[in-house]
């Protein structure tokens, strides 16, 4: 309970300092809607021009005049009319929401304030009456100039800009707010108070541990060669009587001749040539067929029974490595999830101002997505809802899934345009 109440207070010290220690700047019109009265509190406005009902106008420096809208009423500073008035009632009107006043040091003076809204719901213009004997005085809120609007566009994340389907898509995002509200304060964050909220999913590799791969030894076999009992003695011999074959005798027989024919002379000559042609075909046969290879480059059969041994020793050998060696694991990865908010804490005032960083995680574990059926509710339509300590951090979007604001704690962070 303690760390809780330690973390709020240093969340509205780092609210407070911002807005002690940076410098004036009007508000602009576009800078936040205002969708119910309860959207006043704690809001400031800072005119830059004010105008009376005979038609004079009066431009006004940034700080000079200020009204800061709290729960009790209004509190002016600087001008005429500078001081406290109560608030009676808060109210809504045709032309936006009036408060009517009282004169905290004379109660008997009752007047009002009147805030004009515009058609997309921004307060144009204040109208202030002092009591019923003073006329109205209309204090205008400065139009945003192009290069502002351009720098803040670039710099904050707007109302439209960021969509967010679920709660699981929000991941690796990072939302640069441009409104603080905080114990009924609001107050226009700027470039230099370096406020965001990051949702971090950041993977956590654990590596597996691998066991080293058995070594295989390689195992020489030894071969013994094997003969039949009796062969060294074996040696074929040659008779030397040869045999006719079957073709030699049929050559033979179709050689005969008889001397008697009258033709054979004839027949003679026309064998000799068919033999010659024969001889002659069977020559360019065997010079074909006839391959030259040096006897060097000749293998024999037990040099070629070697090599074939070799190669099966070698593949039962890396099958068996590969059967030994262990598969190499995924490392396994986890995921850590959690959100930041970074902002810079003001010490101090005017030219001793100093910067502080200030930094919290926020550890996440799960978290939802809920929808509101009411259809009113178009700017908050959907809540995510992240699990945190000491409060779940609340993150809103509008029926299009837009981010409009993020709950911390006690404190609101918008979206610019919101």
């Amino acid at each position: 309970m303690k760390s809780i109440k330690i973390f709020c207070v240093l969340l509205f010290i780092g609210v407070f300092s911002a807005v002690s220690a940076q410098k004036y700047q009007y508000s602009y019109i576009s800078d936040r809607k205002f969708f119910s009265p309860d959207d006043l509190i704690g809001y400031t406005f800072l005119p830059s021009e004010k105008e009376y009902t005979d038609g004079d106008k009066d431009e006004i420096n940034a700080g000079e005049v200020i009204f800061a809208i709290t729960p009790q009423g209004v509190r002016i500073s600087g001008g005429e009319y500078e001081g406290m008035y109560n608030a009676v009632s808060i109210n809504s009107a045709k032309y936006g929401f009036i408060m009517k006043l009282m004169d905290a040091r004379n109660p008997t003076e009752q007047g009002h304030i009147k805030f004009i809204l515009d058609s997309k719901s921004n307060v144009d213009a204040l109208v202030f009456k002092k009591n019923k004997d003073k006329p109205e005085v209309i204090f205008y809120q400065e139009q945003i100039n192009d290069r502002t609007k351009k720098g803040d566009k670039k710099y904050f994340t707007d109302r439209k800009e960021m969509r967010v389907v679920n709660a699981d898509s929000i991941w690796n995002q990072k939302i640069l707010p441009f409104l603080r509200v905080s114990q009924r304060e609001q107050d226009r964050i700027v470039p230099a108070d370096s406020v965001y909220i990051e949702f971090v999913k950041e993977a956590i590799i654990k590596a597996v541990k691998e066991k080293p791969a058995e070594e295989v030894e390689k195992v020489e076999e030894v071969v013994e060669e094997k003969t039949l009992e009796g062969d060294e003695d074996f040696i074929m011999t040659d008779t030397g009587e040869e045999t006719d074959t079957e073709e030699e005798i049929e050559d033979d027989e179709d050689d005969f001749i008889d001397e008697d024919d009258p033709l054979a002379g004839m027949l003679k000559k026309q064998r000799t040539k068919k033999k010659k042609k024969e001889k002659e075909k069977v020559k360019e046969d065997d010079e074909e067929e006839f391959i030259d290879v040096e006897e060097e480059e000749l293998i024999d059969d037990d040099e070629l029974a070697e090599l074939e041994e070799e190669e099966a020793e070698e593949e039962a050998r890396q099958k068996k490595e590969e059967k030994n060696k262990k598969k190499v694991k995924e490392p396994k990865v986890k995921y850590k999830h959690y959100i930041v908010l970074r902002f810079n804490r003001w010490e101090g005032t005017g030219a001793e101002a100093t910067i502080k960083e200030e930094r919290y995680e926020f550890p996440i574990k799960t978290w939802k997505m809920k929808t509101s059926p009411d259809p009113n509710d178009r700017d908050v339509r959907h809540l995510l809802e992240y699990s945190a300590k000491p409060n779940s951090i609340l993150v809103f979007t509008d029926e299009d899934h837009n981010v409009s604001k993020v709950i911390i704690g006690n404190v609101e962070y918008l979206m610019r345009g919101y």
